[in-house]
């Protein structure tokens, strides 16, 4: 069986919940269900979809968009935490779709972020042109991506004249963005390009910069560099003919060419999407019979994007079972995913986009500030690289797990389930789920607890439970010190069954459900995906 041939039989439930959990950021039980029965290739589908375009971010305070308005420096950190809102909404409403996954993938790799480009409007902008692109042609994402202008103002690119040559994006485009290092071959110079490069690379990008008055790009073809651009062996000893005037332009189109022409270019691109979707142990033969398969793919269709996803994900390989539940849950995926699964059981109900915006961004807020405090920061990476687990070797994903970030994992889940308190209209709201109407719609047979510790576990662990964890769940977590634990979780349920009104007897059973709640989403297997 080659690994990336076509997954042919129908998804069980353990394979959808891995394809969903992998490809979306809030997979809900009735998601589940719906695949479940069905071919991948109807799963994807719906995950491929094409999605209207969502309407811009607003000033929840006034209801009026700001991204196609004048800077407002007083204003713009607001802005910033709005868009960033906005974006978890996005997210957290995607449903059965690829979309914004895909679109958080393209801001990890093609990174800008707010402290350096202080603009929201610029991020806005950069933001939908990677949705825009999400399933999209990546030559033509890289165009835009290169002269778009939050990525100009990022990596100084509109500060590179012919006076001052700056080499920062045309070093980050080809060491983080297109075709990577490769193996070093001197100091400074490695396989897939050198130092030559990089300095002929910022010459050919001389002269583009941004324009704040319509956010913006343009050329100024007096600031370009019009001399001919020499670069090394790695590209074949491209020359790349210096142009004046307005045709300068073009030697941004033939710089990206030169690089797409590379084979490793599609290898590089394949790779990004194998340890983001996939897993961090890429050995001969994944790099042969996975990334090769996938680079033809790539470079075969033109660079679109689509035709490698539906092969990545409809793959034996895929739905391999040591791919299942291999992986670290990011602090994005953690934060959303578990809230959503949670949602329908909130009292108060999660305010309305419509009704109470001020409050549904500042729901969005809790959500972003939790991923944040987690070390995954949207719209503010720690560096150009992006987010370590992406990339740092050998420890990749399990970077997500520190001392620090595990207390806030922790602590997340906690107050998902005890409560937490945000502004809405009616005034400073406390929201916490209901585990009582969550256990009821998840278990036929509350007063079973057995019946209720499994079904209570089973959509939320990314790996299956064994049997002696659900024993000691029942016997040390949800009815502990007594010799028979069944029993007195099912008289205690029987005594709220006949009173649910009685504070007292649903306090008895709130607290023991919240408990084996709050100790299944601490539990290491909670954490992988």
């Amino acid at each position: 069986m080659a690994l990336m041939d076509a997954y042919t039989g129908v998804l069980d439930e353990s394979r959808v919940k891995h394809l969903l959990r992998r490809t979306t950021f809030a997979p809900t039980t009735d998601n589940i269900k719906s695949l479940t029965g069905r071919s991948a290739t109807a799963a994807l589908a719906n995950l491929l979809s094409d999605t209207p375009i969502p309407s811009p971010p607003i000033d929840p305070t006034t209801g009026e968009q700001w991204h196609n308005k004048s800077y407002n420096r007083d204003k713009d950190a607001n802005y910033n935490e709005y868009l960033k809102s906005w974006w978890a909404g996005l997210m957290f409403n995607d449903g059965v779709s690829l979309r914004e996954k895909m679109t958080l993938f393209w801001h990890n790799l093609l990174v800008s972020s707010y402290p350096a480009v202080q603009d929201a409007r610029y991020l806005y902008r950069q933001n939908a042109l990677l949705r825009r692109f999400a399933f999209g042609n990546v030559r033509t994402l890289l165009k835009e991506i290169t002269i778009d202008p939050a990525m100009l103002r990022y990596l100084n690119g509109n500060t590179n004249t012919k006076a001052t040559i700056n080499e920062n994006y045309g070093r980050e485009l080809q060491e983080l963005f297109t075709i990577g290092k490769g193996a070093e071959v001197s100091a400074g110079n490695y396989t897939n390009y050198t130092e030559q490069d990089v300095r002929a690379a910022a010459r050919v990008l001389t002269g583009w910069t941004d324009v704040p008055e319509g956010v913006t790009s343009r050329f100024v073809a007096d600031n370009h560099v019009s001399e001919d651009k020499q670069f090394s062996a790695a590209y074949q000893n491209t020359v790349i003919r210096g142009r004046s005037g307005a045709d300068g332009a073009q030697e941004t189109d033939e710089l990206l060419d030169m690089i797409f022409r590379q084979p490793e270019t599609a290898r590089f691109f394949c790779r990004k999407l194998y340890v983001w979707f996939v897993g961090t142990e890429i050995d001969a033969t994944i790099e042969k019979e996975v990334i090769g398969e996938l680079a033809n793919t790539l470079r075969g269709g033109n660079w679109e994007i689509k035709p490698v996803l539906e092969m990545l994900f409809k793959s034996q390989h895929f739905f391999d079972t040591a791919n299942i539940g291999a992986m670290v849950k990011s602090p994005i995926d953690l934060v959303v995913s578990t809230t959503k699964y949670f949602s329908k059981y909130f009292a108060p109900t999660i305010p309305s986009q419509v009704s109470d915006p001020e409050g549904y961004y500042n729901f969005m807020k809790w959500l972003w500030q939790n991923a944040d405090t987690q070390e995954m920061g949207i719209l503010n990476h720690p560096n150009v690289a992006g987010w370590k687990a992406y990339y740092q070797t050998p420890l990749y994903d399990r970077l997500w797990m520190n001392t620090a970030t595990l207390a806030s994992r922790n602590d997340f889940t906690d107050k998902l389930l005890g409560g937490f308190t945000i502004a809405t209209k009616q005034g400073m709201t406390r929201f916490a789920v209901d585990s009582i109407a969550f256990a009821k719609d998840v278990c036929s047979s509350p007063s079973n607890g057995d019946d209720l510790v499994d079904k209570l576990s089973i959509d939320l662990t990314g790996v299956a439970l064994t049997s002696e964890q659900k024993l000691y769940l029942m016997d040390e977590v949800l009815a502990p010190g007594f010799s028979n634990a069944r029993g007195a979780w099912d008289m205690n349920w029987s005594f709220y069954a006949v009173d649910p009104d009685n504070p007292a007897k649903r306090q008895a059973v709130q607290s023991r459900i919240d408990n084996v709640l709050k100790f299944v989403l601490q539990m290491p297997e909670t954490h992988l995906v």
